[in-house]
């Protein structure tokens, strides 16, 4: 839980395979799968079998960016195994065979296999047979269904039934840009737009705005408590990863330089600045504008001990004797 897989190269699995073979839960907490090349799965690779738990993986608050699968699943790629994804950020991910997915290939040879996807952002990614979701039944039934999950790849194919059995389901309050799906959910839970109105997509930063279609329009029964960056959820949750808060109050006063901040996320320290900086004092605020650290220590400044921070996005104002600058990370 709470590792950074970066750059990595595999055949089953660029970040990571596993492989399910006793009766085992599988639980991923915090991860981030980043720029890793994999035949199947370039990001995450799950193989199970038909003696495996009915739900033998978790994985929530995880990031899969950027990743490649030649052959299968570029974000992530499931075979044989049901699970739940919650609170997941699929983005960037290329797939380039024509039975792939670009953020997620589901398959079942030996047995029926459920996928859920619960909070998550599906957008941006690009595969040669669906840029969002491919399932592949031979011997089972291949089945997702999406509650309260953002899937948008630029309006392009977002599903697609590579062979066999599959089945793509709503449990409702998704917002879905692929208007070709319309059959498969339900136009009085969810939203069908081609724009979900992103803080900066071509920054890769996918929060909501304040005027976005999927404030408040999630189902309360698949709500999380909290979103990928620690920020509570209410009685009337938003669409995705990410719920809505109002960070103008806080983003206003950060005027600066943009700081380096590594790693990020963390769960224990960052890094900030460079060795051409000399920072004399820093302040970090919370997603709600609250300080919650400040330090002149200049023995400590360019490297934070933030592991007491409860799990959430903070804000970084910096200072010199003759510039301010500014950052943000997540702490997780």
């Amino acid at each position: 839980n709470r590792t950074n897989f970066l750059r990595n190269s595999g055949d089953s699995g660029g970040g990571i395979g596993m492989f399910n073979n006793a009766n085992a839960l599988i639980n991923l907490e915090g991860c981030l799968f980043e720029q890793n090349i994999g035949s199947f799965g370039g990001g995450l690779h799950l193989v199970g079998h038909r003696d495996a738990a009915s739900f033998p993986f978790n994985i929530s608050n995880t990031t899969f960016a950027q990743n490649t699968g030649s052959v299968q699943g570029a974000g992530m790629n499931i075979s044989n195994m049901s699970g739940l994804l919650r609170n997941c950020l699929f983005y960037g991910n290329e797939a380039f065979s024509t039975g792939t997915g670009g953020a997620l290939s589901i398959n079942a040879d030996s047995m029926d296999v459920d996928v859920i996807l619960r909070h998550n952002t599906i957008v941006d990614n690009r595969g040669e047979l669906s840029n969002g979701i491919a399932l592949w039944g031979i011997g089972g039934v291949a089945s997702c269904t999406l509650q309260n999950t953002i899937l948008d790849n630029d309006g392009a194919v977002d599903y697609a039934l590579e062979d066999g059995q599959g089945r793509l389901l709503s449990g409702g309050g998704n917002l879905v840009g692929d208007f070709n799906l319309i059959d498969s959910f339900d136009l009085n839970l969810d939203v069908f737009v081609t724009e979900p109105s992103f803080v900066d997509r071509s920054s890769f930063d996918y929060r909501i705005t304040e005027d976005s279609p999927c404030i408040d329009k999630g189902i309360l029964e698949w709500s999380t408590e909290i979103d990928i960056a620690g920020i509570d959820r209410d009685d009337m949750p938003d669409i995705g990863a990410y719920e809505y808060s109002d960070i103008s109050s806080v983003t206003d006063d950060l005027e600066g330089i943009n700081l380096l901040v590594y790693p990020n996320p963390t769960d224990a320290f960052i890094n900030i600045g460079d060795d051409q900086i000399t920072i004399e004092q820093i302040d970090i605020i919370d997603s709600k504008g609250r300080p919650v650290l400040s330090t002149i220590d200049k023995a400590s400044i360019k490297r934070l001990n933030v592991k007491a921070l409860p799990d959430g996005l903070y804000y970084i104002l910096a200072k010199s004797s003759s510039s301010n600058f500014k950052g943000k990370f997540v702490k997780h």
